[in-house]
């Protein structure tokens, strides 16, 4: 996102990017974000191989 400023400052010749306060809290933001997406993927990901684990102990098996 910080680069997506940096670039539409430099074409728009105006200050997109305010303070140095706010590209760390830009960073930080990310960081989280990007934590709880891997939190809430690795969450569906041990949701999605126990319900396959299940199914394959069934004696029907389900294609999707």
């Amino acid at each position: 996102m910080k680069s997506l400023k940096w670039s539409a400052g430099k074409i728009l010749n105006t200050q997109v990017i305010e303070s140095l306060d706010d590209t760390i809290i830009d960073l930080i933001m990310d960081f989280l974000g990007a934590g709880l997406a891997a939190l809430i993927s690795f969450w569906a990901l041990r949701n999605w191989k126990n319900r396959n684990a299940e199914a394959n102990n069934s004696q029907t098996e389900t294609y999707i």
